[in-house]
């Protein structure tokens, strides 16, 4: 069951019934004032590993859109629909190339779209309706274990009704959400999840799939992992031998189990 905080932001919310952690932890709720003067709860975490001492990564991150469904065609196919239908002629390859490199409204304004705020509340009235269509990526099932561990957040540049669609369809639950109508971008979204969560940026792994996703690790200063099979910059990943960039989410647990504990270094992929 997920527990919906706050009528002003009926997005940001905690998984008041997630399962206890095989370690040990110590869960305390506390309220916390938010951006447009609701107030949240914020799980105020402390994990530890078997060993007792304190692990290195304490609160996974996961993105949304090419890490937990394989949206890129559905999104190349929602814009180019939208903008022909409002007399703009561009490829798919064109809309291809652009797309997921920047917010939607800043796309469409790049792309010279007149009433781009309009034509952006049409793609997600769009999208949004046409969520429950999409596919998970491969090994998805895998966060479900990871929440028996680590506390589990999604981040995302997408919209409330788009993300809870897909998420209901999957089954899928996590502990805190924020979405496109919640942060202006994604460094404020790790910033207050941080804050929420009361850890420090080292402990936060932030599982995406873009090159971009690596300068929002870097900036913030926390590690980052990057999902191949689904990613929408998958013909630049599908050579890259780093460490760090996994073929699907199956590969998370043992990748976290191979972390230091004793590092203290954000982990990037160069």
């Amino acid at each position: 069951m997920v527990e919906t905080v706050g009528s002003k932001s009926p997005f940001v919310h905690v998984n008041a019934n997630r399962p206890t952690p095989k370690a040990s932890c110590d869960l305390r709720l506390r309220k916390t004032s938010f951006r447009n003067g609701c107030e949240i709860p914020a799980w105020s975490i402390f994990l530890f590993g078997e060993d007792g001492n304190d692990t290195m990564i304490k609160l996974l991150v996961f993105d949304l859109d090419g890490t937990i469904v394989d949206s890129k065609a559905f999104w190349k196919t929602a814009v180019y629909k939208i903008l022909r239908k409002n007399g703009y002629a561009f490829s798919k390859e064109k809309i291809e190339k652009e797309i997921g490199q920047k917010r939607l409204l800043a796309t469409l304004k790049e792309l010279k779209v007149k009433e781009a705020e309009r034509i952006k509340r049409e793609i997600n009235q769009y999208t949004d309706f046409k969520a429950c269509t999409l596919k998970p990526c491969p090994n998805i099932g895998e966060i479900k274990r990871l929440r028996l561990r680590y506390a589990t957040c999604l981040l995302t540049n997408s919209t409330r009704l788009y993300t809870t669609n897909i998420l209901k369809k999957l089954g899928l639950e996590l502990d805190f959400i924020l979405g496109a109508e919640d942060v202006v971008n994604k460094i404020e979204g790790l910033k207050l999840i941080a804050k929420n969560f009361k850890v420090k940026p080292h402990e936060i792994l932030y599982i995406a799939d873009m090159f971009r996703d690596i300068e929002v690790a870097r900036k913030f200063g926390c590690q980052v992992v990057l999902l191949r099979i689904c990613s929408w910059d998958k013909k630049k990943l599908i050579k890259s031998e780093a460490e760090n960039v996994l073929l699907h989410a199956g590969k998370l647990y043992h990748y976290l189990k191979k972390l230091p504990n004793s590092s203290r270094e954000p982990k990037l992929y160069l």
